[in-house]
């Protein structure tokens, strides 16, 4: 019911300061909070405390920036250090391609506890991608299974991006009753009406992939930058530019949330299977422009033109309770070791969603079998693909080149 194909037709400070708080984060996380729900059956439900982050960092590739710098290399030191105080860390724009920024990460995060991952969505040898899509999942827990999905349709420059969906079902303690199926995803940016259609169509596919992989009866949890605004309605008329109207909640959040549901219950229902972790706030999470890490703006126009375009969603039926959920600006620390103040006053021109979640285990999951990420072979071609790109654009500027200078010197010689 959810195929897109079939959806088409009817309609993404010091280290010692840090290394502290890490440290005292994981000692308070050693006590599980654990409560016993005795069922009819007599399972006993284990409910498991787990720190969740949702964050485009807004780390794109090399030479993929404003006008001057995006300071890339001194953010991801800062963000690295906010990455590892939480269990599961749900990101995008972190990009791997012609840099070892992402290396980098996954090497820090392992050093404090966050030693499993789930990849990037990574484009095919013979696809028209050149740049993976950037999304990455991070676990203190052991990762049984992953998967990711690229999407079909893409525009723009976000045409030349891997974008799409990674999933991973983390084992959060010994029982393999006590896993949380994960989703991430970033889709088509861009208001007009080429970019609004096109990202209505991952949606869809997006929807369709969390049916089709996510076990019913696990807690899910799902999150990303889904470039839909929460806070303003839109309309287009004709080819003018698009018509923003500040509302409470936009018909295009409750179109989305209706689709999870259909997804995750098979009914719109959205009250029964999907639970955004802040509710009804529709907070800012895009507050001073793309692309903007000095975010200056007065608290009034953000309130009026900011966008809310980042969820972290719960997926039902799930017994999953939120403790707490709150937005992090990931303002920029001066009391940090470095330049004083930094030249940006934010770590992205994204803000962060936080969530701390009870998470029950579940009666009827099956032995532990962890399963390779299918998709592996695009991982290890992609490199070479990227490799294969940069030679040909270089070989190509040079062939340019040296006709352009063979035609000069033809020019001058016959004069």
């Amino acid at each position: 019911m959810l195929d897109p194909e079939e959806q088409r037709a009817g309609h993404l400070g010091l280290a010692f300061r840090f290394s502290l708080e890490w440290a005292f984060n994981r000692c308070i996380h050693q006590f599980w909070v654990l409560e016993t729900d005795r069922r009819r059956n007599g399972f006993e439900s284990i409910l498991m405390h787990v720190r969740v982050l949702n964050w485009n960092v807004f780390l794109r590739p090399p030479g993929v920036q404003e006008s001057g710098s995006d300071h890339k290399d001194v953010r991801l030191e800062l963000i690295m250090r906010k990455v590892v105080q939480f269990d599961i860390v749900l990101l995008q724009e972190m990009f791997a391609v012609g840099s070892s920024r992402l290396q980098r990460l996954l090497a820090f995060a392992k050093e404090h506890g966050l030693a499993y991952h789930a990849a990037p969505v990574y484009p095919s040898l013979w696809s028209r991608q050149v740049v993976d899509g950037g999304v990455l999942i991070l676990s203190r827990y052991p990762i049984r299974l992953s998967k990711t999905h690229q999407f079909t349709d893409g525009c723009g420059s976000d045409a030349l991006a891997a974008k799409g969906v990674v999933y991973a079902q983390i084992q959060l303690g010994g029982s393999p009753q006590h896993v949380l199926d994960v989703f991430t995803t970033h889709t088509q940016a861009g208001d007009g009406q080429v970019a609004t259609a096109v990202r209505w169509r991952q949606l869809e596919e997006l929807a369709w992939f969390v049916h089709t992989n996510r076990t019913p009866c696990t807690p899910a949890i799902l999150g990303g930058d889904f470039n839909l605004d929460a806070r303003h309605n839109v309309q287009f008329a004709g080819d003018a530019k698009p018509i923003f109207t500040k509302c409470n909640e936009s018909e295009g959040y409750r179109r989305l949330v209706r689709l999870l549901s259909s997804a995750c219950s098979g009914t719109p229902d959205t009250a029964a299977a999907v639970a955004n972790v802040l509710a009804s706030a529709h907070d800012v999470t895009n507050a001073n422009g793309h692309g903007v890490l000095s975010h200056l703006w007065p608290k009034a126009r953000v309130d009026e033109v900011g966008k809310c375009i980042d969820y972290l969603f719960l997926l039902g039926p799930s017994t999953t309770s939120i403790v707490h959920a709150a937005i992090d600006h990931g303002a920029a620390d001066d009391s940090i070791v470095g330049v004083h103040p930094w030249p940006f006053t934010h770590l992205s021109d994204h803000w962060a969603i936080t969530a701390t979640l009870d998470v029950p285990s579940v009666d009827g999951i099956s032995d532990i079998h962890f399963e390779s990420n299918p998709s592996t072979w695009s991982t290890s071609s992609w490199p070479f693909k990227w490799t294969a790109v940069v030679a040909s654009a270089s070989g190509a500027i040079v062939a340019i080149t040296f006709f352009l200078l063979h035609l000069l010197l033809r020019f001058f010689g016959e004069k």
